[in-house]
């Protein structure tokens, strides 16, 4: 009994990694439909969705350079980067909520709260940072924002 848990221990690890190993080269067999169970051909494979579904245009270099000059006090230049961010991708939740920050800052409250707005309607969720973020703390004090926050950060139609 002694040896055979010598053995064990001592051969056990290289038997899981070769086992792990034959079982991913099973998996790939049967993706490919090669061997064994055909892969299900009715439903749709993530792979697939991914290469039918549209990449977003990449707007990362004026949204980038938007950051940029929203660090170095440069509101108008980062409001104009991230205003072309937009236009290259109108659906950046995180360009959205970059310029409700400058727009606050500048205290234009009108547009800082159209560009929250979409934020959130464009998926962006981190709530804290719409509570907490210091580029909003202008909006945060405005009477409507009230409002908004009750409406789940959502303007009212």
């Amino acid at each position: 009994m002694g040896r055979l848990l010598q053995l064990l221990i001592m051969f056990g690890p290289m038997i899981m990694r070769a086992y792990s190993q034959y079982q991913r080269q099973q998996s790939k067999n049967q993706r490919r439909g090669r061997g064994g169970k055909q892969p299900n051909r009715g439903g749709t494979r993530y792979e697939d969705v991914m290469r039918r579904r549209p990449a977003a245009p990449d707007n990362s270099k004026f949204k980038q350079s938007g950051v940029t000059k929203y660090k170095e006090y440069d509101y108008k230049g980062s409001i104009e980067d991230f205003n072309k961010a937009l236009e290259i991708n109108p659906k950046d939740a995180n360009a959205h909520f970059n310029i409700a920050c400058a727009y606050s800052l500048i205290e234009n409250g009108a547009k800082a709260f159209v560009h929250l707005d979409q934020a959130v309607a464009n998926g962006f969720k981190n709530i804290e940072s719409i509570e907490t973020h210091d580029g909003l703390a202008y909006l945060r004090v405005q009477k409507p924002f009230e409002k908004f926050r009750a409406n789940n950060y959502r303007l009212i139609k």
